[in-house]
């Protein structure tokens, strides 16, 4: 990576970043999320979609920068940092999950593209599966 960064990629990494808020605030007001049946508390939303589309788009750097910006407006908005920080390693996780895939297969892009969407699931899956283990019985009092 350049040791300047072009003036175009911090404007589509902070756009991208910008759209993440307004995901995440309009989500939360607009009681559109949608709860996973077994664990209620748990929720679907759309701020991932501008954080693999600045992965996609422009690199791992970018990728990493809209996933705290993530992290930090759910902080920002509720002040619990532990969901704050399992969203943000959440999207973290799917990122690098996807650029593995895109870095191991990039001599193959047709067959790269899919399998990134695949190790990203994985990924996020695995980290936040052990996150979970450790997180939820020490900070939220849920037995394993």
């Amino acid at each position: 990576m350049k040791a300047r960064m072009s003036s175009t990629f911090v404007a589509q990494t902070a756009v991208l970043g910008a759209l993440v808020v307004v995901f995440d605030y309009a989500m939360k007001f607009s009681g559109l999320k949608i709860p996973f049946p077994p664990l209620t508390y748990l929720k679907f939303d759309f701020t991932g979609i501008p954080i693999v589309l600045s992965l996609l788009l422009s690199c791992i750097l970018s990728g990493t920068a809209t996933s705290t910006v993530a992290a930090l407006a759910i902080l920002a908005r509720s002040g619990d940092a532990v969901s704050a920080f399992m969203k943000g390693l959440a999207e973290f996780a799917t990122v690098i999950g996807m650029y593995a895939a895109n870095v191991l297969l990039n001599k193959r892009p047709k067959l790269a593209k899919p399998a990134s969407f695949v190790t990203g699931s994985a990924a996020r899956v695995a980290v936040m599966a052990i996150a979970n283990l450790i997180i939820l019985p020490n900070f939220r009092g849920m037995t394993v």
